[in-house]
C-alpha cells in the first residue's frame, strides 16, 4: 500500500510539472523544465502521452525508492487483433520495479478518447503485480468526453474473460485545458468503478 501511495504522488506531481512546461518560441528561461511542447503548423501546441512519461520519469529520478524500465516485455503472451492469433508478448510502456529489481506495477499512457482495449487488457492479466496503472491524457472535454471515455473502458472489459484477470488497474485520466483529474479504478473481478473527478491543479 505504502508503495502505491508513493507512486500515485509521482503521477499527480508529473501532472502538475505538465502544466509548467513551455511551449515552442514561448519559452521561460527560468523554467524549472527545459522539456518543452512543439507546436504545431496552426500555432498550438501539440500535446502527447510521451511529454508526461519523460515527467513521470524524472519524478522517479528524483527519488531512490524505485526503479524503472521502459518498452518492458511482458512475463505472459496475448492474443492482440491483427497478429494473426499467434500469443505475443507486449510491451509497457513504464515498468516500476523495487530495489531488488522486482516488478511492483506497470503503466499505460494514452492521449485523446482512443480505443484502449489492449491497454487494459495487459494491465489486467498481468501475472507479477497486483495493481496497475493507465494514465489517460485529453486535451480538451466537453459533456460528453467522460461518458465516451467511460464506455471505451466498459467495452474493454468485453472482451476480457474474467477467470484470466490477475491485477486491477487504477485509471487517473487528466484534462489539460481543465486541469482536471479524475480517477476509477477496475477491480480483480472486472468491475469498473464510476469516473470521478477528485481534483483541480
Amino acid at each position: 500500500m505504502e508503495n502505491n501511495t508513493s507512486i500515485e504522488t509521482l503521477i499527480e506531481n508529473s501532472f502538475k510539472e505538465l502544466l509548467k512546461i513551455g511551449k515552442e518560441k514561448v519559452i521561460q528561461q527560468d523554467a524549472e523544465s527545459r522539456l518543452i511542447f512543439p507546436k504545431c503548423r496552426d500555432g498550438k501546441k501539440r500535446i502527447s502521452e510521451q511529454e508526461l512519461r519523460f515527467l513521470l520519469v524524472r519524478e522517479l529520478e528524483k527519488q531512490k525508492e524505485f526503479f524503472y524500465s521502459v518498452e518492458t516485455p511482458t512475463e505472459d503472451e496475448y492474443v492482440f487483433s491483427g497478429s494473426g492469433k499467434k500469443p505475443l508478448s507486449a510491451r509497457i510502456d513504464l515498468c516500476i520495479h523495487d530495489s531488488e529489481g522486482k516488478r511492483i506495477c506497470l503503466i499505460e499512457l494514452k492521449h485523446e478518447n482512443v480505443d484502449v482495449r489492449n491497454d487494459i487488457l495487459k494491465l489486467l492479466c498481468d501475472s507479477e503485480t497486483e495493481q496497475n496503472y493507465f494514465i489517460q491524457l485529453v486535451n480538451n472535454s466537453d459533456s460528453g468526453t467522460i461518458p465516451s471515455i467511460e464506455k471505451k473502458y466498459e467495452d474493454a472489459l468485453t472482451f476480457i474473460h474474467k477467470d484470466k484477470i490477475k491485477s486491477c488497474i487504477k485509471i487517473f485520466l487528466f484534462v489539460v485545458s481543465k486541469k482536471s483529474l479524475y480517477k476509477c479504478e477496475i477491480n480483480k473481478n472486472g468491475e469498473l468503478g464510476k469516473l470521478k473527478s477528485v481534483s483541480n491543479f
